[in-house]
């Protein structure tokens, strides 16, 4: 060996522990990887050492007996439900529980004991009284007083209106907010469900625009814009609440009637409809926007019809108002289902 290896050799030999414990990436020894240090620190050092990490976490940490009385919670918890340390520590058995929770409280915490570990969905009551929807994992913890229930809760009101968004939009018409297809699709399919099992009346009303591109073409699409949105409105003024309004798209809408009266019922919310349309849509900077809709309105038939045949005589009878100079408005009859026939075939 030479003397410069040797000498290299002494070297690596005298190093001390800690630097020979260094990582492969140069970095000192930490509590981070070296968990074994924690029992090496004074027990309330390691009090202490874990009361600042449990109060720097971002979600509600408690834990209390099997009764519901509260031995510890972080400071999130204080600020999820609105309480000062002091009111918190004082709050009754479960305190901080929604009233459906607490229904399902005695279940959970027989399951908790006896699983070990429950993960569930459940409201906190804040001290102003509000319900905040919460993700739960709780957690038996044996201790020498006897066992304790750590939950970690999380605050998911984000998460819920994120979903609720995401939803309003898959069914919802992002220009007019009502109805789209899907939602269409959806009601029909209850409401017709509905008519076949408890005998009710079910209608419905296919609301073509007429002439709606020059309005575009005249006041832009801005406008246009605009007056499909006051359309929207005008059509849901028009109706029922448990009515539903959509849009099928460009200047379509369509109106489920459920448990409407009859034919003259049906020959009502025609006439309802088309006057909401004729009234001149007020713009900005610019004259009236008059407009004229064709309805065509129709009755489900239990015995035979499923939604395509429905929509079918609602389309039909529109086309007939279309075709009368002296009226908006039309209720589908057999006798129109032949040149319907032939266009859809076409």
């Amino acid at each position: 060996m030479s003397e410069h290896q040797e000498t290299h050799a002494e070297q690596q030999t005298a190093a001390s522990p800690a630097q020979a414990d260094v990582s492969d990436t140069g970095s000192a020894p930490t509590m981070l990887n070296r968990p074994e240090l924690l029992g090496e620190l004074p027990d309330s050092e390691q009090v202490t050492l874990l009361k600042q990490l449990l109060d720097s976490a971002l979600d509600m940490v408690i834990a209390h007996t099997p009764e519901g009385q509260l031995v510890y919670f972080n400071d999130a918890a204080c600020e999820l439900l609105g309480y000062g340390q002091n009111e918190l520590t004082q709050l009754g058995p479960y305190g901080w529980v929604g009233p459906d929770a607490m229904t399902t409280a005695p279940g959970r915490l027989e399951a908790i004991l006896h699983q070990g570990q429950l993960e569930f969905t459940s409201t906190a009551r804040r001290k102003d009284g509000e319900l905040i929807p919460t993700e739960v994992c709780a957690t038996r913890v044996d201790s020498r007083y006897g066992p304790l229930v750590v939950a970690i809760i999380r605050d998911i009101r984000d998460r819920i209106e994120a979903q609720q968004t995401i939803l309003h939009l898959a069914y919802h018409d992002q220009l007019t907010g009502l109805g789209n297809r899907a939602l269409f699709d959806d009601r029909i399919d209850l409401a017709m469900a509905d008519a076949r099992r408890f005998g009710d009346i079910l209608g419905v009303a296919f609301v073509d625009i007429d002439r709606f591109k020059p309005v575009n073409d005249v006041h832009g699409h801005r406008v246009g814009d605009l007056v499909l949105i006051e359309l929207a409105r005008r059509l849901q003024s028009a109706t029922r609440r448990q009515d539903t309004v959509a849009r099928l798209g460009g200047d379509e809408f369509i109106v489920i009637l459920p448990r409407i009266g009859g034919m003259s019922d049906l020959a009502r919310v025609g006439a309802k409809l088309a006057s909401a349309i004729r009234q001149p849509v007020l713009v900005k900077d610019g004259p009236p926007v008059e407009l004229v809709g064709s309805i065509g309105l129709a009755l489900f038939d239990t015995a035979s019809d499923d939604a395509r045949s429905l929509l079918m005589k609602a389309d039909a009878a529109m086309y007939a108002a279309k075709d009368d100079r002296y009226r908006d408005w039309c209720v589908y009859e057999e006798c129109m289902y032949g040149p319907l026939a032939s266009r859809d075939e076409a």
